[in-house]
Parts: C-alpha cells; structure tokens; sequence
C-alpha cells in the first residue's frame, strides 16, 4: 500500500485528475454494464410476456364471446343435456372434472385442457348440438396452450 501512495503523491496535480477522472468513467461503465443493462433487459422481456398474455386474454375472450353468441337458433340436437356433453367431450378427449346439472342447465368444471381443443369443442356444442354456452370462465394453465374452465354454464 505504501507503493501505491507514494506513486500517487510523486504524480503532478494534473495526473492525480485525470486518473481521478478515468477512475469515475470506468466505475460508471461498470455500474452501467453490470446493474443497469442487464435490468432494462429483463425489463424488456417481461414487457413482451406480459404483452402476449394480454394478446392471448384478448383472443380468449373474443373466441368465448363468438361462441356464446353463435349458438341463438339452432336446432337441438336429441338426448338429455348432460347426455350430449358426455358424448361430445368423449370424442373431443376433453375430461370433464365436475358436472352439476340444474334445470334447463348444467355446470360444468375441467380442470386442464388444450386450448386448441377447447374452443372446437364449445363450437360443436353450439353449432352443431344447438346448446347456448351462457357462462364461461376461462383461467391460464399451469402450461403453455393449457386452459382450466373453472365454469362453463349450457343450456339448451
């Protein structure tokens, strides 16, 4: 350390200064490099995920809204309510967790689907069995595509 201090003491004032001055340059680089960049690109990517969920919640409530407002007029299809959704599902391969009928209506809960299979299924329900989809809640999976519908309200 003596070294050090006697190398400093023998440079001119306007050394000591510049060295002072390429000490705080480089600090900042470093501060720069190591803790700012590094959070404006993290910044960056939780920006573009949260925008593909935003596109991904848009699109799921644009599909769910086509498909409970497609279903007015149809002819019904023959058999009880929970009866078509059985077959329906069975042939989807979409497992149903929960089903709760009541009245002219039944509840449904499934717990982890597909989204690509999900949204062919409930248009078969509509278009081609004549139900009206007149509730749906539709949650984020656990996985990438998944889907859980915590409620999923037909009628016929």
């Amino acid at each position: 350390m003596n070294q050090l201090e006697t190398y400093w003491q023998n440079l001119k004032p306007n050394e000591q200064l510049l060295l002072k001055c390429a000490g705080a340059i480089f600090a900042l680089f470093v501060i720069v490099m190591l803790i700012i960049r590094p959070l404006n690109n993290k910044i960056e990517k939780a920006e573009k995920a949260l925008l593909q969920q935003q596109e991904l919640v848009q699109y799921v409530k644009q599909s769910a809204a086509k498909i409970k407002g497609s279903g007015q007029g149809k002819v019904a299809a023959s058999g009880s309510l929970s009866q078509i959704i059985n077959v329906s599902s069975r042939r989807a391969q979409i497992n149903i967790s929960k089903m709760q009928p009541k009245d002219d209506t039944l509840r449904l809960t499934i717990e982890a689907v597909e989204f690509n299979k999900l949204l062919p299924w409930l248009e078969s329900l509509v278009e081609q069995s004549g139900l009206t989809i007149s509730a749906i809640d539709i949650n984020r999976g656990a996985e990438p595509g998944m889907v859980s519908i915590s409620r999923l309200v037909v009628e016929k």
